[in-house]
């Protein structure tokens, strides 16, 4: 891990629509606020496990220990795959999904 964590944003433009801009700002200042060195903002249009599996490679790549969205419909409302792999933060509402459920694990989709 690094002296300060690793973040990575995530947006789908076919749930932001009109307010993608204000998404990314929202992300960006969300992770100034927590903290996070925002390695990069991943946008991919679409739903599945597609869109998982390229999140799994930046995480990799990126060594991010959180990934941080608009809410959760980017993720179809369903984060519990993702936090296997780090912890899912989202801006509106506010929460967090941490991995503690998964102390020394870190599972990678195949």
């Amino acid at each position: 891990m690094r002296p300060t964590p690793t973040a990575i944003g995530f947006l789908r433009p076919d749930v932001s629509g009109d307010a993608m801009d204000w998404d990314i700002a929202q992300i960006r200042k969300l992770a100034t606020r927590y903290g996070y060195d925002l390695a990069e903002i991943v946008q991919c249009a679409g739903a599945g496990t597609d869109i998982l599996a390229a999140l799994h490679e930046v995480i990799r790549k990126t060594d991010a220990e959180a990934v941080i969205m608009p809410n959760l419909a980017h993720l179809d409302d369903r984060p519990e795959e993702l936090v296997r792999a780090c912890d899912v933060i989202t801006v509106n509402p506010a929460n967090t999904y941490a991995r503690r459920a998964f102390p020394e694990e870190r599972v990678w989709a195949d």
